[in-house]
C-alpha cells in the first residue's frame, strides 16, 4: 500500500531491494525533507503558520503518489481493508466517548433536571447513529473495492480522510446538542424564544 513507513525502513529496503529502490529512495528523501519541514514551520512566525501548514500538507500527501510512480509497491487488499476498519472501530469509538462525556457533562450541569429525559433521548440516539455509521462502514466487505492498482489505493487511502473527520464531526455535533439541550454555550434561535 502507498503508505509511507518511516525513512530508516525505506532505506533498508532500498538497499535490498534493487528492483523497488528508486520508489524506496524517493520515500526516504521526501519523508525526510518533509519532516525537516515541519520542525521549520513549528519556528515560522504566525503570519506564514497557515500558508506553511497547508504546503507541508499538500507535500506529505503527494510523496507517496509520486515515489510509487517509479515502481509500485506490493500491498494486500484484505491486510489494508483490515487496519482503516481498525482505525475507523478507533475513530467511532472516539465518537461514543465524545458523547458520553459530554452527556456527563450535561448531567452534571445546573440546568440537568431540566434536560434530562431529553439529554437520555439524546444519548439513546447517540448510540443508534455511532452503531448506523459502524454498520454502513462495515457492511461490505471492504476488500473488493480495492485492486492491485495504485490508483484504487490512492482513492481508497485518501478517501478516508473524509470517513475519519465525519466520524470525528458527529462526536462534535453530539456534544454541541448536549450543550444546546442543557441552555450551556448555546442560545435558541430568536424565533424560538418567548416574550
Amino acid at each position: 500500500m502507498p503508505r509511507a513507513p518511516g525513512s530508516g525502513r525505506w532505506w533498508r529496503a532500498a538497499h535490498s531491494d534493487s528492483a523497488g529502490r528508486t520508489t524506496a529512495l524517493r520515500f526516504t528523501v521526501w519523508i525526510t525533507t518533509c519532516w525537516a519541514g515541519w520542525v521549520i514551520l513549528l519556528v515560522l512566525s504566525e503570519s506564514v503558520y497557515l500558508p506553511g501548514f497547508l504546503l507541508m500538507v499538500a507535500a506529505e500527501l503527494s510523496v507517496p503518489v509520486w515515489a510509487e510512480r517509479a515502481h509500485a509497491t506490493t500491498w494486500h487488499p484484505h491486510h489494508i481493508a483490515e487496519r482503516y476498519g481498525l482505525f475507523t472501530i478507533i475513530v467511532l469509538g472516539e465518537t461514543i466517548l465524545a458523547a458520553t462525556a459530554a452527556v456527563q457533562d450535561g448531567l452534571d450541569a445546573e440546568h440537568a433536571d431540566d434536560a434530562s429525559d431529553g439529554l437520555t433521548a439524546l444519548a439513546v440516539s447517540a448510540l443508534f447513529v455511532v452503531f448506523s455509521m459502524w454498520w454502513l462502514y462495515f457492511d461490505h466487505p471492504a476488500h473488493r473495492f480495492l485492486s492491485d492498482t495504485n490508483r484504487n489505493a490512492f482513492l481508497w487511502d485518501y478517501g478516508h480522510y473524509l470517513i475519519f473527520s465525519s466520524a470525528a464531526a458527529v462526536g462534535a455535533g453530539l456534544a454541541l446538542a448536549v450543550d444546546y439541550a442543557t441552555h450551556r454555550c448555546i442560545s435558541a434561535p430568536a424565533s424560538q424564544t418567548g416574550p
